[in-house]
């Protein structure tokens, strides 16, 4: 089965640069950080889902791929894996 990509908003590195997005890929543990940045949260996220949208997901699904990657079998085994 191949595994299925969403971007999600997430809080960006520097406080001074707002929100970015990130790539997820389903069942992997994490995201993939981008250089799309924006000024606010609520504007990172109306583009993750208008772009989301356009790869065919819905609101739902993109929830279900970025809640997928934070599953603790995701996570490959060390020390924080607990």
């Amino acid at each position: 089965m191949t595994s299925r990509i969403c971007v999600t908003a997430v809080v960006a590195p520097y406080p001074k640069e707002g929100a970015m997005i990130g790539i997820v890929i389903e069942d992997e543990a994490g995201y993939s950080p981008t250089d799309w940045f924006f000024p606010t949260m609520a504007t990172a996220e109306k583009y993750a889902d208008e772009y989301n949208k356009k790869l065919g997901l819905t609101s739902l699904e993109a929830w279900l791929i970025v809640g997928s990657s934070m599953r603790k079998d995701a996570i490959p085994p060390g020390p924080l894996s607990g």
